[in-house]
């Protein structure tokens, strides 16, 4: 059962305070054929002695050590073309993985061949390990691939996949922070997404984290990537719509004009679809219809919008087919 050599990679920048917890949970997995690759990012704090001394006590871990700040991108790609495992897994230097994480999804890959990646749910902790939340993504492929006009569709460090991926699609982009989204949209143009439904993974905010931090630059970079991508992100009228979900920025003040193109870039979405086929039409019809009505609901809760644009949301809202006004009610409260 544990024939294949799994290479898990781990990018490492001043994570003294979590890394020892974070790298010993791969150490304890219970899929033993692991080949553990940390690569220290020029850190300023005590994250290179921890890793030495985690290597000293188990072969498997190997450490890299980059003689200048080279960012996520260039350290995964290291990782990367280091690594000679069947398979590839992410893990962050902040993040738990539960101890049946690996052996799970090696059983995945092995059961279902035509997947080519996959993730898992997993368990939001806070700086203190307390639970938070948790997220769920879709587990389907057709609906992973329309999630990507939105947002990602995996939680970065639940993610393993097949080395042939790598092989085919090379390794990551620096257009920090948003390397992760473009490597899916490249890897689902030619491979197949799947995510595990189980909790397999505890995934840390904190105010280091890169997700939280970067998020002033998020803007432009999403720019490139949704001008590189055009074929993928469909009507370029569309652009703002999309943009704003992968920002997660609804929250800024609209106006009724707005209002109106969220309408109008979901027909055109769809129309845009019929021509070039990319999407599932059924999974892509949900989505979009979601999101739009997500886009929305933000509108109705935003005290940054005027009263006549909120109470226009609020009419839009009601008037989807996907919408009541029990659910209505019921995500208002939620959100709260």
């Amino acid at each position: 059962m544990y024939e294949k050599l799994v290479s898990v990679i781990i990018p490492c920048y001043n994570a003294e305070k979590y890394l020892r917890e974070s790298v010993e949970s791969i150490i304890n997995q219970s899929y033993p054929n692991l080949e553990i690759i940390c690569i220290d990012d020029c850190s300023t704090d005590s994250t290179l002695a921890i890793l030495e001394e985690l290597a000293s006590r188990d072969a498997r871990v190997k450490v890299l050590h980059n003689s200048r700040n080279m960012k996520i991108a260039s350290s995964l790609n290291r990782g990367l073309e280091y690594s000679t495992g069947e398979y590839i897994a992410r893990m962050d230097a902040d993040d738990i993985a539960l101890p049946k994480r690996i052996e799970k999804q090696v059983d995945y890959l092995e059961k279902n061949k035509e997947t080519d990646i996959c993730g898992t749910w997993c368990e939001k902790i806070d700086s203190e390990g307390k639970h938070i939340g948790k997220i769920i993504y879709p587990l389907l492929h057709d609906d992973l691939k329309v999630m990507l006009l939105f947002n990602s569709c995996f939680a970065h460090p639940t993610v393993m996949f097949r080395r042939t991926v790598y092989q085919s699609v090379g390794g990551y982009k620096d257009i920090m922070p948003v390397e992760d989204l473009e490597y899916w949209i490249r890897i689902v143009k030619s491979k197949r997404l799947a995510n595990i439904p189980e909790i397999l993974l505890k995934y840390r905010i904190h105010g280091t984290n890169v997700t939280i931090t970067h998020t002033s630059q998020k803007s432009g970079k999403l720019s490139e990537l949704l001008k590189e991508h055009p074929d993928f992100f469909l009507s370029r009228d569309a652009y703002w719509y999309n943009l704003r979900f992968l920002l997660s920025n609804w929250n800024e003040r609209t106006s009724e004009k707005d209002l109106l193109s969220i309408k109008k870039a979901t027909d055109e979405i769809m129309m845009e679809n019929m021509d070039k086929k990319i999407f599932d039409t059924c999974s892509l019809k949900q989505a979009a219809l979601l999101y739009q009505n997500l886009a929305y609901l933000c509108c109705v809760k935003s005290s940054r919008n005027s009263f006549s644009v909120r109470i226009r949301a609020l009419f839009y809202l009601l008037q989807s087919p996907l919408i009541t006004c029990k659910n209505v009610k019921r995500r208002l409260q939620a959100d709260s």
